[in-house]
């Protein structure tokens, strides 16, 4: 503001001492059309000087004006960030307290929802039925606790298989289930010796059947 005031100043200056000389032409312009430059004798020192003076005043920085600029930019700054928060609190007032609506889901999101419902199903549901279902025993454990239940007496492995799969203790796959119950209980015994839970009953109408040993019984 300084600067713009020293400025104004000296062109007035500058344009009443024109006015006292007449010559309009000293500070640059056009007489009857045509382009007009100053004739260096007609220029008075003390115009000459003013020129110079308007032409270095331009040129200075003015401290104080850039301060009252900057002042005023923060002013106008913080005038606006007022205006805004006002307008935003008015706006949260006038929705109130609703909740902001959640973004809507794409196709690929809903459809690997979806799959991972259904997986999840079928996996909670395949481990309450494994829950639910009698543990599968083998044909040994089913053999032990018939042989149990038939009051320490000696069955066949025939026998056993039926009885076995009457009370749903073992259901065998093969043909020929007694056989393959008579062979896993002989292996037993050879492998295991006097701790095997079976023992032949030998000679007589015994021949054939199985018992539990003292120590399974």
């Amino acid at each position: 503001m300084h600067v713009r005031t020293n400025q104004n100043h000296l062109r007035k200056e500058l344009k009443m001492s024109e006015k006292k000389t007449g010559v309009a032409a000293l500070v640059g312009g056009r007489i009857g059309g045509r382009a007009h430059e100053p004739a260096a004798a007609k220029v008075s020192p003390g115009l000459a000087n003013l020129r110079e003076k308007i032409a270095e005043q331009a040129k200075k920085p003015d401290p104080g004006l850039d301060k009252l600029f900057a002042e005023t930019e923060k002013k106008v700054a913080a005038a606006a960030a007022d205006k805004a928060e006002v307008a935003r609190k008015k706006a949260e007032k006038g929705r109130g307290n609703a909740p902001v609506a959640a973004p809507r889901k794409t196709k690929i999101q809903k459809t690997n929802e979806a799959i991972q419902k259904r997986v999840s199903a079928g996996k909670k549901a395949k481990a309450e039925a494994k829950a639910k279902a009698p543990k599968k025993i083998s044909g040994l454990d089913a053999a032990v606790m018939i042989l149990r239940g038939n009051q320490g007496k000696p069955m066949s492995p025939a026998d056993i298989v039926e009885e076995a799969k009457a009370k749903g203790l073992w259901n065998p796959g093969g043909k020929t289930p007694a056989a393959t119950l008579y062979s896993a209980i002989f292996r037993e015994i050879k492998l295991q010796g006097k701790t095997a839970r079976f023992q032949r009953v030998e000679g007589g109408e015994g021949r054939g059947l199985f018992e539990l040993t003292a120590s399974a019984k």
